[in-house]
């Protein structure tokens, strides 16, 4: 990813990994296509843990990637 790339919550980077220090998420891939105005969207079965390990949270989501060339500049996260 491109320096300065817009994800949820702010910006992706350095320090980043602090806003998750009190949860497990696990994301898996389900399907992938290219939207017509050449965005990318990834189906993600989302799982948010506790670091004990309890269930907060599953569901379907999307990431949505923007791209420039061949860098993401732009990841947004929509609900199913």
């Amino acid at each position: 990813m491109r320096a300065g790339v817009r994800a949820p919550g702010g910006h992706a980077g350095p320090g980043a990994e602090t806003r998750l220090i009190h949860v497990s998420p696990t994301v898996v891939p389900i399907s992938t296509s290219v939207l017509t105005d050449g965005r990318v969207d990834v189906e993600v079965d989302q799982v948010v843990r506790d670091l004990n390990g309890e269930l907060l949270d599953q569901r379907i989501v999307h990431h949505v990637y923007t791209f420039d060339g061949d860098l993401i500049v732009r990841m947004d996260v929509a609900s199913s």
